[in-house]
């Protein structure tokens, strides 16, 4: 068997990591003697002239291992968050995977809180070895719904239970808005119209109206939780009920950083947790899970994620659980229009309104309407414009079939159509898109010119925009 991935040797690659370019930091600037190790003085903060060990450390995670690092608001020089950038990240590296929200406390070199590394895709490349051990041991995973939320830190710091985010280990990261076009006074607008949440507060007020309990003191710094935090006030691709959810997926020992079965925590306090669904589906195999995922409604459901709960080898050496995910192919194609960027999801968007796919878009992310009353009037003037030249060319083939004393031949007839679009072209001065076009609706009459848009390749399509 492949060698699993350890996750207390993750944890202490990330502290190795931290304590080294602490040690250059203080190396570094200990001969001018301006090292600021611990400071709430704002001023001090924001000099110049300054560089903190945060910044510093901020600034060495992006360079070697395209990871960001976020503060605490209310301790900005001691808890950091640590996350990967997705688009610059090296996944081969084990130290990048596993920062998807580490927090540290850089006062005592310690992490008070690690949710599993990132998994893969069963199909990809970098879940080859996961999707093997999983299939080997597949009437021992578990399997459970994919939630198409936002990842909740839960840990333990300085006598509270505290919230983090992904990305903020205060939980401070803003809900609610996303940008919807790439029209400047379009966005604003619809900023001004959207109601914003902190994530913390959102998560909280979930926690207590679920009625969940606080864990007591016993777990207090020897555990963190990872939790789905599932809601309206933030859209994301399924369409969620109106109360906040929260769902427990993740827990962790701090003291050998081995990942914990979620059950037995969730029914001692009263938290909701994701179930196993393998036997209600009969899944047999990842194959079965794939088939299932595609069978979906994508605005219903994200996918799956198999789950192998490793040994944990007599506690010589504790071991992250094996996870592969599987999306719904066409949640996958929804995901990329929605958040990728602007341009691109404009993109995205001409392409459903080419497939007159528009109302069902709509009718799940109404928040688009403006963008795409937009689109949907720049693409109603191009399929205007193509009839009138279209209307245009049939008129002058008229009159030239008028003006032959022959039958006409198919080929005949093509060559009619051939001067009657130069024709059309010298006198509306047209493009050669709009020339090939009108060959291919002459060559077929019951072709639309809609039928035309929707296979066109966009980058051709936008040419008929100006």
């Amino acid at each position: 068997m492949a060698q699993l991935e350890s996750s207390s040797f993750n944890a202490k690659l990330i502290i190795n990591e931290l304590d080294r370019i602490k040690a250059d930091y203080l190396k570094t600037c200990s001969d001018h003697g301006d090292c600021i190790i611990n400071s709430s003085n704002s001023d001090c903060l924001n000099s110049s002239s300054h560089k903190t060990l945060v910044q510093f450390i901020g600034e060495e995670m992006k360079l070697k291992h395209a990871v960001n690092v976020t503060v605490h608001g209310k301790y900005p020089q001691r808890l950091i968050c640590l996350h990967y950038n997705q688009t610059r990240a090296n996944f081969e590296n084990s130290l990048t995977r596993a920062c998807r929200g580490v927090i540290v406390d850089l006062e005592e070199m310690r992490i008070v809180h690690m949710p599993f590394s990132k998994f893969f895709n069963f199909n990809e490349p970098m879940a080859k070895r996961d999707s093997e051990i999983i299939s080997e041991h597949f009437d021992h995973v578990k399997i459970y719904e994919k939630f198409d939320g936002s990842i909740v830190n839960f840990y333990f710091f300085d006598g509270e239970w505290r919230v983090a985010s992904s990305s903020t280990p205060d939980g401070s990261a803003k809900m609610g808005f996303y940008s919807v076009s790439k029209d400047k006074e379009e966005n604003e607008k619809h900023r001004q119209e959207s109601k914003t949440f902190v994530f913390a507060d959102l998560v909280w007020n979930a926690f207590n109206d679920l009625g969940f309990k606080i864990p007591p003191t016993e777990f207090e710094g020897k555990y963190s939780f990872t939790f789905e935090l599932l809601t309206q006030k933030h859209p994301l691709v399924v369409q969620h009920p109106e109360q906040d959810n929260l769902i427990l997926h993740g827990v962790r020992c701090l003291e050998t950083f081995s990942e914990k079965s979620i059950e037995p925590f969730a029914q001692q306090f009263n938290w909701k947790y994701a179930t196993c669904v393998k036997e209600k589906f009969g899944f047999k195999s990842l194959e079965d899970v794939s088939k299932m995922a595609d069978e979906r409604n994508a605005y219903e459901h994200e996918g799956f994620v198999v789950c192998y709960e490793t040994p944990d080898n007599n506690g010589s050496e504790s071991v992250d659980f094996i996870r592969v995910k599987i999306k719904n192919s066409e949640y996958v194609k929804i995901s990329l229009t929605l958040f990728d960027s602007v341009e691109k999801r404009e993109n995205s968007f001409i392409e459903i309104i080419k497939k007159n796919e528009s109302s069902e878009f709509l009718a799940y992310f109404p928040q688009f309407e403006s963008a795409f009353h937009r689109l949907k009037l720049e693409y109603n003037s191009i399929v205007e414009k193509l009839n009138n030249v279209r209307g245009k060319i049939e008129g002058i083939v008229e009159e030239l079939v008028k003006q032959e004393t022959d039958t006409i031949s198919v080929t005949r007839m093509k060559a009619l159509q051939s001067i009657a679009i130069q024709q059309a072209k010298d006198e509306l001065k047209f493009s050669k898109t709009i020339a090939d076009i009108m060959f291919g609706l002459c060559s077929d009459r019951q072709l639309m010119v809609e039928d035309v848009l929707k296979s066109m390749p966009l980058k051709r399509y936008k040419t008929l925009l100006f």
